[in-house]
């Protein structure tokens, strides 16, 4: 009896062993695009962006809701263009000349965001990412799925986009 014992414990310190020298996988990795709109920043899952363009003509719609800018032509394709901004708290600023739409597709149909400027596409890992704050302003905070630090001092908050475009009805 005390054979199989003394066996089995052998077998247990090889297990542990084992599992010490296992190589850890590695952490998937997530690519973020950064933007800006106003004094804040903000990132989408960049698997969501099918492009980014310049503001060019956008051509307004009558008796539409406050957050929808209008149609572009991009390309020989209509896109609808939105302004999340009133939706996330933020005041309405003049766009310049920094701005941009990010394109993407959401339930079978191209939308352009419009942003007041695209900082850069950051990889990332999901350790790196903090859990968002609790916004007291509500809406912020509803559509926020992570925050990071891009450069010292310089918080990013990780949008939710699939909720922000269900919120707005697109």
């Amino acid at each position: 009896m005390s054979n199989n014992e003394d066996i089995l414990d052998i077998l247990r310190q090889r297990d542990l062993e084992e599992t010490e020298l296992a190589p850890v996988g590695k952490e998937e990795k997530i690519r973020l695009l950064v933007f800006r709109l106003g004094d804040e920043w903000y990132a989408f899952d960049a698997t969501m962006v099918q492009e980014i363009s310049r503001v060019n003509q956008i051509t307004r719609l009558p008796l539409t809701p406050p957050h929808v800018l209008g149609l572009i032509n991009l390309r020989g394709s209509i896109v609808g263009v939105i302004d999340i901004r009133a939706t996330l708290n933020l005041p309405h600023s003049q766009l310049e000349d920094s701005a941009r739409i990010i394109v993407t597709f959401y339930e079978n149909l191209e939308v352009g965001i419009i942003v007041e400027a695209v900082s850069e596409m950051v990889e990332t890992t999901r350790s790196q990412l903090q859990p968002p704050i609790l916004m007291a302003d509500g809406d912020t905070g509803r559509y926020s799925t992570a925050l990071f630090q891009l450069k010292e001092d310089l918080p990013v908050t990780v949008l939710n986009l699939p909720a922000l475009l269900e919120k707005l009805k697109v």
